[in-house]
């Protein structure tokens, strides 16, 4: 048995000095006690969301939080709105002025990246409607575009047609990753291009 002050402990035992300091001792050989310091790691921890009283826990010496004990988790009601899910594109949003700005970059990239979209010769796009719109929060926003569009196709390019064009997907990073530029003053770029889908 180890002795420690005026009490005795049996083999393995573990007790914590009081404290800020994470001082923890254990009777691993006898009869001294064997002490160290425990270092925590930098973690930060948030309750889930749709927790119910939750608790944060500690390991075993009482010393580091290891994250939230909830009595139950239940998923949070879903909105349908636009606001951002983290790892997941949102709803469909209302169309505002930042939504036509994206879609009018998206229409310009379509026409220089995308081809199929007009005829072989033509070079003519015109956005007529943002069908669906949203946004993805990843280490930047990943927006993620439904567009009508009129383009112009034959041989003289005279043939007017219109199409719809889905999952057109523009990045843009995080504000310190990129340096707006006369050509691309919004830090947009058109991403996973072969998985547009336009008819």
């Amino acid at each position: 048995r180890c002795q420690f002050g005026n009490n005795t402990y049996a083999l393995g035992d573990i007790i914590r000095l009081p404290g800020d300091q994470c001082k923890t001792c254990v009777c691993s050989s006898p009869p001294d006690m064997s002490c160290f310091v425990k270092k925590c790691p930098l973690s930060s921890f948030l309750a889930p969301a749709g927790g119910v009283n939750c608790v944060m826990q500690q390991d075993e010496h009482g010393c580091c939080d290891i994250g939230y004990k909830c009595d139950q988790v239940s998923s949070p009601p879903s909105t349908g709105g636009s606001y951002p899910i983290l790892g997941g594109y949102s709803g469909p949003e209302t169309i505002g002025h930042e939504q036509k700005l994206i879609a009018g970059v998206a229409t310009k990239s379509l026409l220089s990246q995308v081809s199929g979209v007009t005829g072989d010769q033509c070079n003519h796009l015109t956005l007529l409607n943002i069908v669906k719109f949203q946004r993805q929060v990843v280490a930047g926003t990943n927006f993620r575009l439904s567009l009508r569009l009129r383009t112009k196709t034959g041989s003289d390019c005279s043939e007017i047609v219109e199409k719809t064009c889905e999952n057109i997907v523009l990045f843009r990073p995080l504000p310190y990753a990129c340096t707006p530029s006369k050509e691309n003053s919004h830090c947009l770029s058109m991403s996973n291009v072969e998985n547009i889908n336009c008819y």
